[in-house]
């Protein structure tokens, strides 16, 4: 949403199409803050009310859904998930062990449909004085124990500020088509230009306190876009997925005089793995990139792939096919000062895998070693990774489910870096480093892509 339609949107009272309850959780504070309008420009939104107790609500649900719009619901269960993908025409279900989440919605934009997932904050992890206060000589006392291990719940005013953030993001999801970065000039039958994507896009929200037990929240998202067709000389399945990140530690980093620099990013990991099918040769990785790039200001992420023969895809709620085969090309540019790519890929057999590094903060040499260097710019600013790859599969996979599903995990290692003990003059102090590590496993998300439809045979 550009600045003017977000000023447009929030002075109107942030109307929203909001059907149902809101008797708790986000979908209390949201009512409690929106302008209830009913209009065919306005988002769709349920209020923790069951799809299957508000059977008057899907004819309503499903023309705005046909129409472009935003539809979604509030503090969803897998149940309620599954039921918004039935209540569209989807034959989708969600994973039944994955946690309720803030806010779910699906939109169906001109190149495919696009869904969005809200979590709910990662738990907000009180940083104590005993583990992060400068003694008047100079020291820094820090406790052994790991951050994460004494825990507060957000305040009433965070929880506010939450509601308020997430309205805005349901009116820019409303009023913006997610679109991918293409460079596919000049080719025919390329995938992106052809096949309709099935876009999925996650939002986790993650939170530290300042020093006056503040809360401080960050964004971190990942957009994916999944391509798929059907060869017709093997009868195999081919998805394309491209995928973006958009991840930022600003709001959540500051400093303590010189002396210490907190929650900065010092690691990304992202990896993708078909979920049926992990450390299966059934599903093949065919490409991935970026490279391992180490020294250099620009990264090229970039594939390309040729599928000959019948070719069969799904476009725009139909059917496509070309009989002189398919591309599967982009080459896009990526700019990583201070910043290593590591491409892990097949690691686990047939997965996507890279870990971005940034260096740490170091302690200044100025002939002492009691202060500390500015934090590198990308440690706690924007970073957008792309990343691409190609899988193949087999005949045989179309065995499970209605859909081919693939998991996606995302971790960020944050850092407090500080001057720990120094000699009796007060110099040559150590430079300690604490991580905060959000989520240790990595916050691991599952999203389907309906097979691509057999090329028609003719009669």
């Amino acid at each position: 949403m550009s600045k003017k339609s977000a000023k447009r949107f929030k002075k109107a009272g942030y109307p929203i199409n909001f059907i149902g309850g809101g008797s708790k959780g986000i979908a209390k504070l949201i009512r409690k803050r929106i302008k209830i309008r009913r209009s065919v420009d306005t988002p769709f939104i349920l209020g923790h009310t069951p799809l299957t107790t508000a059977p008057k609500h899907l004819n309503q649900l499903r023309s705005a859904f046909e129409r472009g719009g935003l539809v979604g619901i509030l503090d969803a269960s897998p149940g309620d998930i599954t039921a918004l993908y039935a209540s569209v025409g989807l034959e989708i279900e969600a994973e039944p062990d994955m946690p309720d989440v803030e806010f779910f919605g699906l939109k169906r934009e001109p190149d495919g449909i696009r869904q969005i997932t809200c979590y709910a904050p990662a738990q907000v992890y009180l940083l104590s004085e005993e583990r992060a206060h400068i003694n008047a000589d100079g020291s820094v006392k820090i406790s052994e124990v790991e951050i994460g291990t004494e825990r507060i719940y957000p305040s009433k005013s965070w929880s506010k500020a939450r509601a308020l953030a997430l309205i805005e993001q349901i009116g820019e999801i409303h009023h913006n088509i997610l679109l991918p970065d293409m460079c596919v000039a000049g080719e025919e039958n390329n995938i992106m230009s052809l096949a309709e994507a099935f876009k999925d896009q996650r939002m986790y929200p993650i939170g530290v306190l300042d020093f006056k037990k503040r809360t401080l929240t960050n964004y971190f998202q990942i957009s994916s876009f999944a391509y798929a067709c059907y060869s017709e000389n093997d009868h195999s399945d081919w998805y394309y997925v491209y995928q973006i990140g958009q991840f930022s530690p600003s709001n959540g980093f500051f400093s303590n005089g010189r002396r210490q620099r907190l929650w900065y990013a010092d690691n990304y990991k992202m990896n993708a793995w078909p979920t049926d099918f992990p450390r299966n040769d059934l599903v093949s990785l065919i490409q991935s990139s970026p490279n391992t790039t180490t020294g250099a200001r620009t990264a090229t992420s970039s594939v390309s792939y040729s599928i000959s023969g019948s070719v069969s895809y799904s476009d725009k709620g139909g059917q496509g096919s070309v009989s002189g085969g398919m591309s599967i090309s982009n080459s896009l540019s990526i700019s990583i000062p201070d910043l290593s790519v590591y491409n892990k890929s097949v690691d686990q057999i047939n997965n996507a895998h890279w870990e971005f590094v940034i260096p740490k903060v170091t302690g200044k040499d100025d002939g002492c070693l009691n202060d500390l260097n500015p934090v590198v710019a990308i440690a706690h600013n924007t970073f957008q990774p792309q990343n691409q790859w190609i899988w193949r599969a087999d005949a045989n996979t179309r065995g499970k489910g209605k859909a081919f599903r693939i998991s996606s995990s995302f971790a960020v290692e944050l850092v407090n870096t500080y001057i720990g003990r120094c000699n009796i003059f007060g110099c040559n102090c150590d430079v300690n480093h604490q991580k905060y590590n959000p989520y240790p496993e990595g916050a691991v998300s599952t999203f389907s892509v309906p097979f691509p439809p057999k090329a028609r045979k003719e009669p």
